[in-house]
């Protein structure tokens, strides 16, 4: 017999209440339930649409009816009512998991083949309908749909179809559709823009892209340039579809950086490296360069908005889909704003997982959130290349018919069609929290240091070649450049692939000391006597060394470049000055020098030189006080720590010896060997650490050793080895390097690879951390800077303390950079300096530069600058050749303003945080 009526069986009384609060498996078994009653031959049959009743009181006529109870509901039906139903030709589908086991237990063996294609067009329509009716009460409207001919029109198509009349079928079920879209329509008369994203991996490139490309749905493909070029290698027939679909305007791209490398712990010149190479290497492969700017992993950092905008993006999707923290906007689209008052369009809230079936229960619930909030209704839906939620393609079939749900887009289309709010986002770096500490299973904090200390060493190599190119152009020189320019490119590209570059540095550090060699040789023509020295300077700022040599013939004369000097027996200790982008030549002329009364840099437990003096606690072996001479009180103390899990427990230092290792008038060094021990004593860990004080010089250096007995645990956060930091102001404001800029930081957790500020308004002390990433703040008055965590090998490390540093930025990186002394130089008679390359403006960093050769002749020089305190300025650059024009460029190329050229020096206006390229023609 044929069914009177198919209903669903819910807890509900009506749309007002539907349960869409359910998850997982009940929100699957909820939406297979309610689309599966809307098959074509069920609605023939009974003559009318699919019901509903409450499971809890159902009706008492039950002749020749088919229930479905979804799995949240099943335990709620009597089973009195189940045999009462089946004895009365019913028949009743309880916790299904799918629509093919409800339609199967409906129709059993009477299925009528001629519906079948039109099965899945009525199984959206019944989706279509639930959601713009729950959508139409969340709008805080009245239902319209009982008013009209809908009902009578899904019949008719219904039969049409079981009848076999596919025109008729087609007609009618359009019709439903278009009354969907009148309905929503009433209250919301414009577009809802659906964004469809789709990430890629390894796996994902060859069949899984390739099955989703030849689909009419419009979709965005998230691609890196190493995603992009391992399309090319791995999948030709799939890059080709790409292709196609681009053409056809079906697919558009969402250009990421060249490799998913942790954005917030590069140097500021890495960012832009990654994303101009991703950018052109994605433009390489499929032809169509990447306009909208977005990443799979995480990577969002307030520099960003600045580089896209003056990279050529339009737009960035201000998301990540690998974890992590950051903010919303009240938004979905908006003017992202960052560092250095450039801004750029974004969408601004987070994707729905397309591939959860909650999402789409839940879906006119978050369209009728973006209908009310945002001044563009957008939601986006991201998923892995083939992985979604069967209820994903029944909206992108509901796509094709009526846009009632919203119209799938492409993000240029997106960009292109929806107009300005006018609003504006500005996010602080604290609303954003990588989770690379908790993914990175192997040395999550020793790759950052290493990677720093990597990414100085080429640059000195580098420069130092660009140097030696501006010095002496020749065909050799050039050679040189290239060389060391394809070893900056390749290690930009892949920067935290310890495995790849371990055994390269080596080389690398000879390479540079080779290349500073001959750098000073051009400068000046050593004799063979060997009795002076040489230090190269290649960071974009002055710097102030110490060193030790065995063969010069006296003692200096403590005057520039020389700040001190002392020579005991044979050996000779300096500190010495070097120029911005230059030489330091050291002589003896004159015969040794008188001895000086100056006093030895460590009394008993305690280092002094001119600026301070920092005394080690003999109970501990950390550093009890730092104090200046000008103002009261301790500045900062230091203690090595374990933290274990939970709570917050921490070891004791336990020092078992202290001693002065070395003392003279230019270096003072105190050692301490100890244990950290728990509260019953127990032996946690042992440590080594020295401090390290040089004449002339703001920084206490730090040299740590651990070995541990016991093991953090596995939340990194949580359980570590630090060197724990604590000063006396509640008040004091703390300060962290992010991304080329120093920014104000509140938060408890936070990453700060070069340096923390402590600023109490009076004084400032900077904690340079080395490269050591991620720093837990405990209290108001203390600061943890984390050494081991789980999966971390290193047990050796390097910070350092600065008093009142003028630019911690400058000291952070000299603290980590190579020093380039050449011994056994000889022919120097009078110590002296120079600059070959010089920037005048403290707060104005280079970040990279390179020589400009045209027609194999270096023509020029282009450089990269970034500002950094936040503060407007003027910068000049000179060099030992004068310039005949130079231009402000954005990052392409494009000029900006022309500069102003007075002799050998160039002159600019920088504004805060901008980064800027000069392009200077000699």
């Amino acid at each position: 017999m044929p069914y009177q009526e198919v209903a669903i069986l819910l807890g509900c009384h009506g749309f007002d209440d539907f349960p869409i609060h359910h998850d997982g498996e009940d929100a699957e078994s909820l939406l297979v339930s309610w689309t599966a009653l809307w098959h074509p031959q069920l609605i023939a049959e009974t003559g009318k649409m699919p019901t509903w009743h409450r499971v809890d009181d159902p009706p008492e006529e039950r002749q020749d009816r088919f229930w479905v109870v979804p799995r949240p509901y099943a335990g709620q039906l009597h089973p009195r009512i189940i045999r009462d139903l089946e004895a009365q030709g019913g028949v009743v589908s309880r916790t299904p998991s799918s629509q093919a086991e409800v339609i199967s237990t409906a129709l059993a063996d009477r299925a009528i083949d001629s519906a079948s294609i039109f099965v899945d067009d009525f199984l959206a329509l019944g989706y279509a309908y639930l959601q713009v009716e729950l959508l139409t009460r969340q709008m805080r409207y009245s239902t319209t749909m009982e008013e009209t001919t809908f009902e009578e029109q899904v019949v008719l198509a219904a039969k049409a179809a079981v009848e076999g009349d596919q025109e008729t079928a087609n007609k009618r079920l359009q019709s439903c559709y278009d009354f969907l879209a009148q309905e929503r329509d009433h209250y919301y008369a414009v577009d809802v823009f659906l964004v469809d994203i789709t990430l890629l991996d390894a796996s994902l490139l060859k069949t899984a892209l390739a099955h989703q490309l030849r689909e009419f749905t419009k979709s965005n493909v998230m691609i890196s340039g190493q995603q992009a070029r391992q399309l090319a290698n791995e999948a030709p027939d799939t890059l080709q579809a790409l292709q196609r679909a681009l053409e056809t305007q079906n697919a558009s791209l969402v250009g990421g950086t060249y490799d998913d490398l942790p954005m917030s712990l590069l140097s500021l010149e890495d960012q832009y490296r990654q994303i101009r190479d991703g950018a052109s290497e994605i433009e390489a492969v499929t032809g169509v360069r990447p306009t909208v700017f977005g990443r799979r992993t995480f990577g969002l950092t307030p520099s960003l908005p600045q580089l896209l905008n003056k990279l050529g993006y339009r737009a960035a999707i201000h998301a990540t889909f690998d974890g992590g923290r950051f903010p919303e906007a009240t938004q979905s689209k908006s003017r992202w704003e960052g560092n250095g008052q450039l801004s750029i369009d974004a969408i601004l809230r987070a994707p729905l997982d397309a591939s959860d079936p909650a999402t789409f229960l839940k879906l006119a619930n978050s369209i009728s959130d973006s209908m009310d909030m945002d001044h563009v209704a957008t939601r986006c839906f991201a998923h892995w290349a083939g992985q979604v939620s069967p209820w994903y393609e029944t909206l992108k079939r509901i796509s094709q018919y009526t846009h009632a749900l919203g119209r799938f887009v492409t993000c240029e289309e997106y960009f292109d069609e929806t107009y300005d709010p006018g609003m504006h986002e500005k996010f602080k770096a604290d609303q954003y929290r990588s989770p690379r500490i908790y993914q990175e299973t192997i040395n999550p904090l020793s790759s950052s240091v290493n990677y720093r200390r990597r990414q100085l060493l080429i640059d000195s190599l580098t420069s130092c070649r660009g140097l030696a190119l501006i010095v002496d152009d020749q065909e050799e020189s050039r050679r040189e450049w290239r060389e060391a320019a394809q070893i900056s490119s390749d290690f930009s590209k892949a920067a935290f692939d310890d495995a790849r570059w371990s055994d390269q540095e080596a080389g690398w550090l000879q390479l540079l000391m080779k290349t500073g060699r001959c750098l000073a040789e051009k400068i000046h023509r050593p004799t063979s006597d060997g009795s002076g020295l040489a230090m190269l300077n290649p960071l974009g700022f002055p710097r102030r060394l110490y060193t030790t040599n065995q063969t010069l013939k006296g003692c200096p004369a403590a005057k520039p470049p020389v700040f001190a000097a002392q020579q005991q027996g044979q050996e000779t200790s300096l500190v010495l000055d070097a120029p911005t982008m230059g030489i330091t030549l050291l002589g003896t002329s004159g015969g040794p020098s008188k001895p000086n009364k100056t006093p030895e840099l460590v009394e008993e437990n305690t280092l002094r030189n001119e600026y301070f003096e920092a005394t080690v606690d003999p109970e501990t072996g950390g550093l009890r006080s730092v104090r200046d001479y000008s103002t009261r009180g301790n500045r900062i103390s230091q203690q090595l720590a374990f933290r274990f899990n939970g709570g917050q427990r921490y070891t004791k230092m336990v020092a078992d010896h202290v001693e002065t290792t070395q003392s003279n008038q230019i270096v003072g060094e105190i050692e301490s060997r100890g244990r950290l021990v728990d509260e019953e004593a127990t032996t946690v860990a042992s440590y080594h650490q020295r401090v390290r004080v040089n004449r002339g010089n703001r920084l206490i250096e730090l040299d740590i050793e651990i070995q541990p007995e016991v093991l953090p645990g596995d939340n990194p956060w949580d359980s570590y080895y630090a060197s724990r930091f604590a000063w006396s102001n509640e008040a004091t404001d703390v300060e962290r390097s992010l991304n080329g800029i120093r920014c104000e930081s509140t938060a408890q957790r936070f990453e700060a690879p070069l340096f923390i500020q402590l600023d109490d308004g009076k004084q400032r002390t900077a904690i340079l951390t080395g490269g050591l990433p991620y720093h837990r703040k405990v209290g108001m008055r203390m600061l943890d800077s984390l050494l081991i965590v789980r999966g971390e090998e290193a047990r050796r490390f390097r910070l350092g303390i600065g008093v009142d540093l003028k630019q911690p930025f400058r000291e952070a990186q000299a603290f980590i950079a190579p020093e380039i002394i050449i011994p056994e130089f000889g022919g120097v008679t009078e110590s002296s300096s120079n600059w070959l390359l010089h920037f005048d403006a403290r707060h104005v960093q280079l970040l990279g530069w390179n020589p400009w050769i045209e027609e194999d002749q270096v023509v020029g020089l282009v450089m990269r600058f970034g500002e950094t305190d936040g503060r407007p300025g003027s910068l000049g650059v000179s060099t030992i050749r004068p310039f005949e024009s130079a231009r402000k460029t954005d990052l392409r190329g494009q000029t900006v303003t022309q500069c102003e050229i007075d002799g050998d020096q160039l002159r600019c206006q920088v504004s805060p945080h901008e980064v800027l390229e000069i392009e200077a023609r000699f």
